[in-house]
């Protein structure tokens, strides 16, 4: 099985200027665990991937984990939702 057996053929997407706000609100919305950032709408160059999103123990906050890809470097930081 390779991994073209599996994915997402056209998974739902945000660009790097969409907020974490809206992108946790697709993710609930959705029930998905991922959103691929790409460049540009509809776009195919992929900038990262924003991940988990998981509610606090507060119940009223979301915290997403983000990824960016830059080279063979990958970045990842963390944002809470209000």
């Amino acid at each position: 099985m390779n991994c073209c057996d599996i994915m997402t053929r056209n998974p739902i997407t945000c660009t790097p200027t969409t907020s974490v706000e809206e992108v946790a609100r697709l993710m609930a919305a959705s029930d998905i665990g991922s959103i691929p950032v790409v460049s540009t709408a509809g776009g195919d160059n992929l900038e990262g991937i924003v991940t988990d999103l998981r509610e606090s123990l507060s119940g009223n906050d979301a915290i997403v984990f983000a990824s960016r890809l830059s080279g063979n470097k990958v970045t990842t930081s963390r944002c809470v939702v209000h």
